[in-house]
């Protein structure tokens, strides 16, 4: 019935207490998330050759340029027990700006920070200070050596997912769809294209400043280097017990068959799939109660996306004992219940 487990908050500050993830410096409460662990940003690890053309200001903040990716170092170290696997998104913050990552996690010995490879797809180049919430671990653990840690199961069963809404678990409006095990969500007519200056800060605290707002009624053309922001039609509604982690893109039969509807013998088509295969579209906490967005990525070709057309498959994690704080509780920074992303 039930694929991969993910912890819990339960489960991964049991999993702390006891020393099955070793964090150091130690974690901080408001790290831990319904069903992630939030890291900080040190630094790039390569800094001096990815910047070296562009002009770099406060020694506390590091500059990532346009179409130019880079080890970025995590503040903590992270030393996993060997029965749980653990990988990571990028922060929607960061998403929503036009970042995005080239690999999952990588563990490494307790001297060494975590490392995410960020990849900056756009024409801008984009600032990170240091201390910046920049990324989230999601921990996978090996139930039969791990019963004791409190986890959520990914559910890949239209029928189970359907059984799960009856119950009051979770909506979706204004209709669930469900396409090989995954929830759908589709373009709106509403978009937000992001035209900021040539350098932008992530803590600016008025980036909504350079969205503008877009009616895609006709379609909007999506070109490489372009970011902009897509208003799924679909409001999501999740309890305590239900969260969800949306991919833009996935090795599935409905993506596959539509791939090979397109021109036969034009690779970057093939390219820009394998480019942005298992890219991540954001996760949706346990608690979240409102609209999302997601921002598609073109690296060689062009894609004219409507209304109705899908942007993201979302695997549903269900905790049946649900989580401890929900999204919007006290000490979790929740920013986005209840309206636009």
């Amino acid at each position: 019935m039930y694929e991969r487990c993910l912890l819990s908050d339960k489960g991964i500050k049991k999993a702390v207490e006891e020393g099955k993830i070793e964090i150091s410096p130690p974690v901080k409460d408001e790290q831990i998330q319904p069903g992630t662990l939030d890291i900080f940003f040190k630094k790039f690890d390569d800094w001096e050759s990815i910047i070296s053309d562009i002009p770099v200001g406060d020694t506390n903040e590091y500059l990532l340029g346009s179409q130019v990716s880079g080890c970025a170092m995590a503040t903590q170290s992270v030393i996993l027990d060997e029965h749980i696997g653990a990988n990571i998104e990028l922060r929607s913050t960061l998403r929503r700006i036009g970042l995005e990552y080239d690999s999952e996690l990588f563990i490494w010995g307790k001297n060494y920070e975590a490392c995410v490879d960020v990849r900056n797809p756009t024409r801008y180049g984009i600032r990170i200070p240091k201390g910046f919430k920049f990324a989230q671990i999601f921990f996978y653990p090996e139930l039969k050596y791990h019963p004791e840690l409190d986890c959520g199961f990914e559910v890949n069963k239209e029928e189970v997912i359907e059984e799960l809404q009856r119950k009051g678990l979770f909506k979706i409006e204004p209709k669930l769809d469900i396409k090989d095990g995954y929830i759908v969500v589709h373009a709106s007519e509403k978009a937000r294209k992001f035209n900021p200056p040539d350098i932008i800060d992530v803590g600016d605290k008025n980036l909504k400043r350079y969205f503008e707002e877009i009616n895609i009624t006709k379609g909007a053309e999506l070109n490489p280097g372009d970011h902009i922001d897509f208003e799924t039609v679909e409001k999501i509604d999740l309890s305590k017990h239900i969260g969800i982690r949306f991919y833009r893109n996935l090795p599935i039969p409905t993506v596959m068959e539509n791939l090979h509807k397109k021109e036969e013998h034009d690779t970057h088509h093939f390219i820009d799939f394998f480019k942005s295969l298992g890219a991540d579209a954001g996760w949706v906490d346990p608690g979240y109660c409102g609209y999302f967005s997601v921002q598609p990525k073109k690296y060689l070709t062009r894609e004219i996306i409507k209304p109705g057309d899908i942007l993201a498959f979302g695997q549903l994690v269900y905790f049946p004992d649900g989580v401890e704080r929900p999204y919007g509780s006290k000490g979790l920074n929740s920013h986005f219940q209840n309206r636009m992303p």
